[in-house]
């Protein structure tokens, strides 16, 4: 019985503990899933909000320098200079306010225009002037009759913010001033709000190889033409490109996809995407790599799933020890159970065998035997073996319900008969000679032997 029980608690016990354990699992798997689902798209959301990232900030810097701008168009050396197209007298007055404006706001260009859009002063660069300026800026500014800005790309590959204002005195237009912002002061600031690093690049169809080449060794960059087939890298916030994230920038314009991939730089992982970069003409002329850091949610990740894992395996390890002793005292009761029903069942066979043995003893005597049922002053028949039957010659089924007495007829003042009924009343046994009579009306004597019979609780039965 012990076997069978210690068979019972393991097939409970061993599916029970594998649905526990897909449980706690499935549980921990989709919490780890839904976390680093939210990583995704967190990352995805900062990458999308780069363009809009760069448009405010550069909406704000233009802000800055229009009202720049606006001080130096009222300023009257300025005036003066340029009404008498004196350039000598404006670039020596200009250039400290142009160093003062690069120390405090990043100004890295500072223009003079005459309307015919020739360049009369380059305040960062005096030696170069008189050249035709073809810039979407300028052209808007003239255009319009009022202040422009947006990036262009220059010839060096430089991306630079620039805002144009009209030059007027007394309402008369007489060229137009422009101040530039590179827009590698910016990066830094983006870098900080989007928690990651940038590239930016632009397609080669916009540059010249050799005016490129050329500004790259001016500013000591060591960048290459030929790294990747259709762009070049004009700027970033990381020192050196891995190999890993170039292999990903040339399939993304092999393949024209725009996705979101996985890298890692030494021991910082990224979620990175590109961003189209458009230029104050409206033309995609590049785009920006946006990379997220995500080293530390993907730390913060781990960290979730070793505590879930730490917190349900106690847990599942409790529960499966609990059912495995709740089980075990389900199991003793059950064979408890079992051993009692099967001595019952035992008890049950050993009775009908002597109820058997008795019964069939009672069928096969050659003695009349009658039983009656135990109901107070009545004692009708509910039994009668062949032999009464042969020695009364009624049938069992004229005997059956009726009161044993019958067989006396009209003589029931015998003698006997009192002791017999006394015997009776007072359930106990009794031995005595009567006269009865059969069917066919015949006189038979006979020794009559009573005995009750009683149930497990000594209640008398029949």
């Amino acid at each position: 019985m012990k076997e069978k029980s210690e068979r019972i608690r393991v097939s409970i016990l061993i599916p029970l503990s594998l649905a526990l354990m897909v449980l706690l699992a499935v549980s921990v798997i989709t919490i780890y899933q839904l976390q680093r689902w939210h990583i995704d798209e967190g990352a995805k959301m900062r990458i999308a909000s780069m363009q809009e990232l760069l448009q405010m900030e550069l909406s704000e810097d233009a802000e800055l320098l229009s009202g720049l701008l606006d001080c130096l168009e009222h300023d009257e050396t300025i005036r003066e200079a340029c009404i008498t197209k004196d350039r000598d007298r404006l670039l020596s007055y200009s250039q400290p306010l142009f160093e003062e404006l690069r120390s405090k706001y990043n100004v890295t260009h500072f223009y003079f225009h005459d309307l015919k859009k020739l360049c009369f002063l380059r305040v960062h660069k005096p030696e170069l002037h008189g050249d035709y300026i073809d810039r979407f800026t300028l052209d808007k500014a003239v255009r319009e009759g009022k202040p422009s800005y947006g990036l262009e790309l220059g010839p060096l590959g430089t991306l630079t913010l620039r805002v144009v204002h009209p030059g007027r005195i007394n309402g008369e237009l007489i060229g137009y001033i422009e101040l530039g912002k590179e827009i590698e002061h910016i990066m830094p600031e983006l870098k900080r709000i989007l928690g990651g690093e940038l590239i930016y690049l632009v397609n080669k169809s916009y540059l010249s190889r050799s005016g490129w080449e050329e500004g790259m060794k001016m500013m000591g960059r060591d960048e290459q033409w030929d790294r990747f087939s259709k762009v070049i890298v004009i700027d970033k916030t990381i020192k050196e490109l891995p190999a890993s994230l170039c292999k990903e920038i040339q399939r993304h314009f092999v393949e024209h996809e725009k996705f979101v991939f996985k890298t890692s730089i030494g021991d910082r992982n990224y979620h990175s995407g590109f961003v189209p970069l458009f230029d104050a003409g409206g033309r995609e002329i590049g785009e920006v790599i946006v990379m997220n850091d995500v080293t530390a949610e993907q730390a913060a990740l781990r960290t979730l799933l070793a505590v879930l894992i730490a917190i349900c395996a106690p847990i599942g390890t409790a529960l499966i020890g609990f059912f495995y002793f709740y089980i075990g005292r389900i199991e003793k009761k059950l064979s408890k159970a079992h051993g009692d029903l099967i001595l019952e069942i035992n008890e049950r066979k050993h009775t009908e065998e002597v109820l058997n043995l008795r019964n069939r003893a009672i069928y096969e005597a050659t003695n009349g035997i009658i039983i009656t049922e135990h109901n107070g002053t009545d004692n009708p028949v509910i039994y009668v073996n062949p032999a009464f039957e042969r020695i009364t010659g009624y049938g069992w089924n004229e005997i059956m319900g009726q009161d044993c007495r019958f067989l006396q007829g009209n003589d029931y003042d015998q003698p006997e008969l009192q002791e017999i009924r006394e015997a009776l009343n007072e359930e106990r046994d009794c031995r005595a000679v009567v006269r009865n009579y059969r069917k066919d009306g015949s006189l038979f004597w006979n020794e009559v032997s009573i005995a009750p019979v009683r149930d497990e609780e000594g209640k008398l039965t029949h």
